[in-house]
This record gives C-alpha cells, sequence and structure tokens, in this order.
C-alpha cells in the first residue's frame, strides 16, 4: 500500500513538473509569436499609412526595436533551456540568472513594444481624423464660395432684366407681335 501511494506522490509531482514547464515554455512561444506578427503589424502600418511625422517615426521604430529585442531574448531562452536543464538534472545548478534577466527582458519588451504600438495606432488615428476634418472644412469652403459666386452671377444675369420690357409707344403685346401674320410661303402641293 505504500508503494502505490508513493508512486501515485511521483506521478502527480511529474504531472506537476511537467504542466510547469509546458506554461512556461508556452509563454514564452507565446510572446515570440505575438511579437513576430507584431513586426507584421507594423510593416503593414507603415506600407499603408506611412510616417507622418518625426515622432510617429521615432514610435514606429522603437516598437520595432522591442518586438527584435523580445524575439531576441525569447530565441536565447529557448536555447539556453536545454543546456540549463541538463545542469539541473546533474545536479550541477539549481537557477540560471542569465536565464531570469532575460525572461525579464522579454516580459519588459513585449509590453513596451504594445504600448508603442498603441501610441502608433492613437498617433495615425488623430493624424487621420485631423485630415479628414481639415479635407471636410475646406470642401466646405468650396460650396460656400461656390454658392456666393452663383448668386453674384444671378444678380449680373438677371440685372438687365429690366430692358427687355416694351416701350410704351410700341402697340401690341411685345416681342411676340406680328406672329399671327407670320404665315408659310405658297409651296406646291406634294405629289403622292
Amino acid at each position: 500500500m505504500a508503494n502505490e501511494r508513493e508512486q501515485k506522490e511521483i506521478a502527480y509531482y511529474s504531472a506537476l513538473v511537467n504542466g510547469w514547464l509546458t506554461t512556461r515554455l508556452e509563454h514564452d512561444k507565446t510572446i515570440l509569436v505575438l511579437s513576430a506578427g507584431g513586426v507584421g503589424l507594423l510593416v503593414t502600418l507603415l506600407t499603408t499609412v506611412g510616417v507622418r511625422s518625426r515622432e510617429t517615426y521615432v514610435l514606429f521604430f522603437l516598437a520595432t526595436f522591442a518586438f527584435l529585442v523580445a524575439i531576441a531574448a525569447i530565441v536565447v531562452v529557448l536555447r539556453r533551456n536545454a543546456s540549463h536543464l541538463e545542469k539541473v538534472i546533474s545536479g550541477a545548478e539549481s537557477s540560471d540568472p542569465v536565464l531570469r534577466f532575460l525572461d525579464g527582458v522579454a516580459s519588459y519588451a513585449f509590453v513596451t513594444r504594445v504600448l508603442f504600438t498603441l501610441a502608433i495606432g492613437l498617433v495615425v488615428g488623430a493624424s487621420s481624423f485631423c485630415e479628414s476634418e481639415v479635407k471636410a472644412m475646406a470642401s466646405k469652403e468650396e460650396v460656400k464660395k461656390m454658392v456666393e459666386s452663383k448668386t453674384e452671377t444671378q444678380k449680373k444675369s438677371w440685372d438687365g432684366i429690366s430692358n427687355l420690357r416694351p416701350t410704351q409707344g410700341e402697340s401690341g403685346t411685345g416681342s411676340a407681335q406680328g406672329t399671327s401674320q407670320q404665315q408659310p410661303q405658297n409651296q406646291e402641293p406634294k405629289k403622292k
């Protein structure tokens, strides 16, 4: 009975260690994948929106740099993990300060790049909004100028309408006078 209990405790401990290792490894892999995807996102933003100011350029540079730092740190961590596990199994080492440092660097670089990417999104969004507002204001000004110009043209165009009024000495009803006397000239009837 005691032997069976020991085997269960060993299996339980083994499952816990395996879960802990898997969780730590998945954490590093997730940061690696998200950082690589973040570089792609920044390149896409850079090519579609472009750099509109020095501040945006600096944000793009810092975010890309933070992504690359996170990627490099994770790659080194994954490479060092194997040698660290060998040393732990042999009893030569219990912890690796370099791994602990690189894990911290990767995490901080990841958070930093997320903040820079959010800042880029806000700056680009605000810039696009301001540009659309400026275009809308310019369009409103153009419409206003066109309306004012048309009003002035109408005033000038109708200004001489009083000159068309018939004079007092004329008999009849103006320019339509004499239309009843208009008749077609005699033409030979068409032969069928």
